[in-house]
C-alpha cells in the first residue's frame, strides 16, 4: 500500500459488490477521499485498516440487487434465535420431531 492509495484488495472487493456505474463510482470515490483525509492525520497502516473495514461494511450494505447479503443473513439468524428463546419448549419439540423424522 502506498501513501496515496488504499489497499487494492479492499477496493476490488468493494467494486465487485457495489458494481461499476454512477452509484458504485460515487461510493468508492467518497471512501477514497475519506481515506486520504484520515491518512493525512494518522499512519498509513491505521488508515488502510479503516478503509478495509469500511469497504467491507459498505460492500455488504450496498451490494447489487439480486445478491443475498451477509447483512440480511445476520438479520434472519437473529430473528430465528429470538424465536427459539421466546418459545423454547415449542422450538425444541419441533426440532426433536424433525430430527426423528429425518433420521428414521
Amino acid at each position: 500500500m502506498s501513501a496515496q492509495h488504499p489497499p487494492r484488495w479492499a477496493t476490488a472487493l468493494l467494486r465487485a459488490l457495489v458494481g461499476r456505474g454512477r452509484d458504485g463510482d460515487s461510493i468508492v470515490g467518497d471512501l477514497h477521499e475519506e481515506f486520504l483525509e484520515l491518512r493525512a492525520r494518522t499512519s498509513g497502516v491505521r488508515a488502510g485498516a479503516w478503509y478495509a473495514a469500511h469497504a467491507l461494511r459498505l460492500g455488504i450494505s450496498y451490494a447489487r440487487p439480486g445478491r443475498a447479503t451477509l447483512e440480511r443473513l445476520v438479520l434472519d439468524l437473529r430473528f430465528a434465535a429470538r424465536g427459539l428463546r421466546r418459545d423454547f419448549g415449542f422450538s425444541s419439540t419441533i426440532v426433536a420431531t424433525l430430527a426423528l423424522a429425518i433420521g428414521a
